[in-house]
């Protein structure tokens, strides 16, 4: 994979401030960046080379000031997470948690891992952890999250340690983990270090560390430097290009990754 200077930084778009529980967030997410990045996927999973890199997002929703990170390898996605859909009386009307659900996140539950499906609205910062492994080593990561797809029972039981120490259970699960130290302790094998935080941002940044010291810095593939530049886009601007290829399209749904991006769109066409 040819790397190339690193041309633009996209901002984050919205936040919720760290000790602020149940709360609102600080932004909103968005259809068009979302689009774009949908679009910088769609080509990216096209290449032969194997590849893995981390998305942050969700943050904020229904108040997780954390958010979520979920993995990408060559190709096909994947997050760890609780799976409260499948317990649906411990939602809401509202789609809020009831204090029965976060006593549970709290505790610990049986994991869910969830594959091939981002909403892209929701996808804040994507970290290309490409250069900190071996392609051989690629390979294996992913044919671990292809079994435990398959294998719903080697999916480890999930406990969120921010509802743990709310509600003050202090002892962790030994073999539990939330969306972020799963797919550390994954990758830790091949990674040569051990990352120990159960925050995305807070992990992605000492994975940035890393890559920093392998001289990645400011660089970039050709195609984070070209959605870059749409995400750093007034969102009126993108938002008018999108409208522009076609207004027929229900682009929050294929943002939300629930229908497919029209037949030959791509990045280019938003330039």
């Amino acid at each position: 994979m040819r790397y190339h200077h690193r041309k633009q930084v996209p901002p984050r778009r919205f936040y919720v401030p760290r000790d602020f529980i149940n709360g609102k967030w600080i932004g909103r997410p968005s259809v068009w960046y979302g689009i774009a990045r949908r679009l910088a996927y769609s080509e990216r999973i096209t290449q032969k080379d194997p590849y893995l890199r981390l998305h942050f997002a969700h943050a904020g929703r229904n108040g997780d000031p954390w958010g979520g990170m979920s993995l990408e390898v060559n190709g096909e996605t994947y997050h760890f997470g609780a799976g409260m859909h499948r317990y649906p009386h411990c939602i809401t009307k509202d789609r809020d948690v009831t204090e029965e659900g976060l006593n549970m996140l709290a505790t610990g539950m049986p994991g869910y891992l969830t594959v091939e499906w981002i909403d892209w609205r929701w996808v804040q910062i994507e970290c290309d952890v490409t250069p900190l492994f071996q392609p051989e080593d690629i390979k294996k990561i992913h044919v671990l999250y292809q079994k435990m797809a398959q294998h719903p029972e080697l999916v480890p039981p999930y406990q969120s340690p921010t509802w743990a120490k709310r509600f003050g259970k202090h002892i962790l699960l030994p073999d539990g983990r939330n969306c972020t130290t799963i797919h550390m302790k994954n990758m830790e094998p091949y990674l040569g270090c051990t990352v120990q935080e159960h925050s995305p941002l807070l992990a992605m940044n000492t994975l940035q560390q890393h890559l920093a010291a392998r001289g990645y810095t400011r660089l970039a593939t050709s195609g984070d430097n070209a959605v870059s530049h749409l995400l750093c886009l007034p969102e009126e601007q993108l938002w008018g290009r999108v409208l522009a290829y076609d207004d027929r399209v229900d682009w929050n749904l294929v943002a939300k990754g629930e229908q497919p991006l029209p037949s030959g769109m791509q990045l280019k066409d938003l330039r």
